[in-house]
């Protein structure tokens, strides 16, 4: 309780000054490879690079490989 009173007043980051701090990006991912059956399943990850991405995603999707979008900004 103690630290939700400290946080009033508080502005809150919006999620590209958060970027800016943390570094990264928004990609969308789904299991699986371009044209799969996977593809309407897709999850977001927030990650450094679209490496670190499919990274990220490929161990969600337990090895089964992915796909990953986006864009650094």
């Amino acid at each position: 309780m103690k630290n939700l009173q400290n946080l009033k007043g508080a502005q809150l980051l919006s999620k590209k000054e958060q970027q800016s701090i943390n570094g990264g990006a928004d990609f969308t991912c789904y299991c699986g490879f371009t044209g799969g059956a996977w593809e309407q399943f897709t999850f977001a990850v927030n990650a450094n690079s679209i490496g670190d991405a499919l990274e990220g995603a490929g161990v969600a999707c337990g090895g089964r490989g992915a796909t990953c979008s986006g864009n650094m900004q």
